[in-house]
């Protein structure tokens, strides 16, 4: 194989690769583009004190019963599947929820 012929495969296989990624993500893309992801991506300036934590730390503190996770996705898509236990509260409804019991857990994880 020549150089030249494997140069164009490797743009080639790039190429089509990149245009099934937009194909295949095409819907996703155009939401961000619309403006529907501007609650998803979050920024530690803007909210400083959220503390993130590996998955492996949250299924840790899951299994200790020290952690308490709150879908924020439709009730649909709650209904659907979830994690087992998981409060659903959906983001577009913003009201406060009095039926939801959200123990004070201790602020031992910090990956500040």
């Amino acid at each position: 194989m020549t150089p030249k012929r494997l140069f164009y495969q490797v743009v080639f296989i790039l190429a089509f690769s990149t245009i099934l990624g937009v194909v295949a993500n095409f819907p996703l893309i155009e939401k961000y583009f619309k403006g529907e992801y501007r609650y998803s991506f979050l920024s530690l300036e803007k909210y400083f004190s959220i503390t993130f934590i590996t998955l492996a730390e949250a299924e840790e503190l899951f299994a200790r019963r020290e952690a308490l996770f709150i879908d924020s996705r439709s009730k649909e898509d709650f209904r659907a599947s979830h994690i087992m236990e998981a409060k659903n509260i959906p983001f577009e409804t913003h009201e406060e929820r009095k039926d939801l019991y959200v123990p004070s857990f201790p602020l031992g994880v910090n990956r500040g």
